[in-house]
């Protein structure tokens, strides 16, 4: 299955669904040799991490990350895109609080 094909997730406005909304900008990316495969990659990976409980701005991040690194989207595209990226940007001050905390 392409990442064209795959189910594109409902987003219904609430800004609270990053994950979803992360999802649904993946689906919508143009077809391109290896995007599926990136595609299932970031799928992987966040099913790995779900036991862990991250912020809903890292899941997101996980389905995003395999398509930056492999050149299907940069910054302008996420800077685009519903405020996903300022959304994880802003999680990593508040992340990098957390872990300080816990120790």
């Amino acid at each position: 299955m392409s990442a064209t094909d795959a189910k594109n997730p409902t987003v219904n406005g609430a800004p609270d669904d990053i994950v979803a909304a992360a999802q649904a900008f993946v689906c919508r990316i143009p077809p391109k040799d290896g995007l599926e495969y990136a595609v299932d990659e970031g799928r992987h990976i966040a099913e790995i991490v779900a036991p862990l409980g991250l912020p809903d701005e890292l899941q997101a991040a996980v389905h995003l990350y395999p398509l930056h690194r492999d050149g299907f989207i940069n910054n302008n595209h996420l800077n685009n895109s519903n405020s996903i990226y300022s959304r994880i940007r802003t999680a990593e001050p508040v992340l990098t609080a957390r872990a300080l905390a816990a120790r």
